[in-house]
């Protein structure tokens, strides 16, 4: 892709940046460029000018890689010793053999004790934040409720004050 195509277009999904020549918010993601781009740049350059390119609407997930062999890909976990194991490691250490899962596997039984865990704190999160909303409407009622004589007491104040001045610079 030309150096001044790939300018116009975010390199990250984590980038909230504006596309550099329309202005407005990237909002496909191109699998060969592997860039973000905005829905008129898809149509000017990607729609006449890249025809095969895939296109897609979110940043395909990357596939993490052994930190012992490099370019393996983790598919495996071992319960027992809670590693992540390419084919390699698999072959190579033989204490892995009784308690592996497919990674996918364990990434969807994380993501259901997360889920778990919110659930679970829902209510009490649920409870204390009703408590701030209930002391915000006394504190506002009790504002509403004592204004006339909080502005009274303000504007006696001032006059008493002026008074003052009056008496001292006079």
């Amino acid at each position: 892709m030309p150096s001044q195509l790939k300018e116009l277009f975010s390199s990250s999904s984590e980038e909230t940046t504006l596309c550099k020549k329309h202005k407005i918010a990237p909002e496909c993601y191109c699998l060969d460029c592997k860039l973000w781009i905005c829905s008129e740049c898809k149509k000017t350059f990607h729609d006449d000018l890249f025809t095969s390119h895939k296109i897609c609407k979110e940043e395909p997930k990357k596939e993490k890689e052994c930190k012992v062999h490099q370019n393996e890909k983790i598919i495996k976990y071992c319960n027992e010793c809670k590693k992540e194991l390419c084919a390699q490691c698999e072959k190579e250490d033989e204490k892995h053999s009784s308690n592996i899962v497919d990674i996918k596997e364990k990434e969807n039984e994380i993501k259901k004790e997360i889920k778990n865990k919110m659930v679970s704190r829902f209510p009490r999160v649920s409870l204390f934040l009703c408590g701030i909303l209930g002391a915000c409407f006394t504190v506002y009622h009790l504002t509403v409720k004592h204004w006339g004589a909080i502005e009274f007491n303000s504007f006696k104040l001032l006059s008493t004050i002026n008074i003052l001045f009056l008496f001292v610079y006079s």
